[in-house]
């Protein structure tokens, strides 16, 4: 699918199934009931509730993401209906993905940087030299360690963008696998994002971050109109931009996920044959 199609279809993606549309949005209204309780009701018990619909919400809508991912990549203009249990073990696989994306990087460039700049003997060598009363060199070294940890800023930063931006792709192939093994494999994450082409990833990920952030500003004059504006912005406009994004994902990986599935069934279709061409 060509870029254009992909920006355009997104786009007109959320109305194509006002129903399950509608759905979504109730899943936001479950945001509210915490803080009704707690400023408008303040009562105890509403509370405690809001609390565990903001729990439920947050294992369940990074999960229900997957989903539409899905549907993007199958290419259907249907939105996904809310399956509890599936968004939530999908919840609990992003969860481990984030951290091997993400956290495990930004640890291991740390490391790295902190025995390239010798950072790790940087404390030891400055409390040597001032109790030394060598203060020359103690400065020298207090210089070195500021530089030293904004190396180590600049080196995690560039490492977490770019695991991030990885990490895109790697949601893709957790919704189009169902295999979380499948998108800890980096290497095949790298080269689907060669399939799909890297100057049309970083276009998409340009133009999408460009329009829904227009789309939020435009939306934000909501918030102007006390508490109804909020609320519609909330549960409207969020789930909007939450399927709009979505959904475009899914369908920048569904070309390369078609080829990928073809290859597949091609490769099986050659091992029927050896087996079975084997055994005549």
């Amino acid at each position: 699918m060509d870029f254009g199609a992909i920006i355009s279809n997104s786009i007109k993606y959320p109305f194509k199934d006002l129903k399950n549309l509608g759905f979504v949005c109730l899943l936001y209204v479950l945001l509210l009931i915490l803080p009704a309780g707690i400023f408008i009701f303040k009562n105890s018990i509403t509370v405690i509730f809001g609390a565990l619909c903001l729990v439920i919400f947050i294992l369940i809508l990074p999960g229900y993401k997957i989903l539409v991912m899905k549907s993007g990549i199958d290419q259907s203009e249907n939105i996904p209906s809310i399956k509890v249990k599936k968004s939530i073990i999908n919840t609990l696989k992003l969860l481990v993905l984030r951290i091997c994306y993400i956290a495990i990087p930004t640890i291991i460039a740390i490391i790295l940087t902190l025995f390239a700049t010798g950072f790790a003997n940087y404390p030891i060598n400055i409390a040597n030299s001032v109790f030394g009363l060598n203060f020359a060199f103690a400065f020298d070294l207090i210089s070195g360690f500021l530089n030293a940890i904004w190396i180590i800023i600049i080196v995690t930063s560039i490492v977490r963008f770019v695991f991030s931006l990885i990490s895109y792709i790697a949601k893709a192939r957790l919704a189009n696998s169902n295999s979380l093994v499948e998108a800890l494999k980096i290497h095949r994450v790298i080269m689907d994002i060669k399939q799909i082409g890297f100057l049309k990833f970083i276009g998409w990920y340009v133009v999408m971050g460009i329009i829904l952030m227009i789309v939020s500003m435009i939306a934000g004059a909501l918030l102007l109109v006390p508490y109804i504006g909020f609320i519609i912005y909330l549960c409207i406009v969020m789930p909007v931009i939450c399927l709009i994004y979505n959904y475009s994902l899914g369908l920048l990986y569904s070309d390369f996920s078609d080829g990928e599935n073809d290859d597949l069934d091609k490769f099986e279709k050659e091992l029927q044959y050896l087996k079975y061409g084997l055994l005549r």
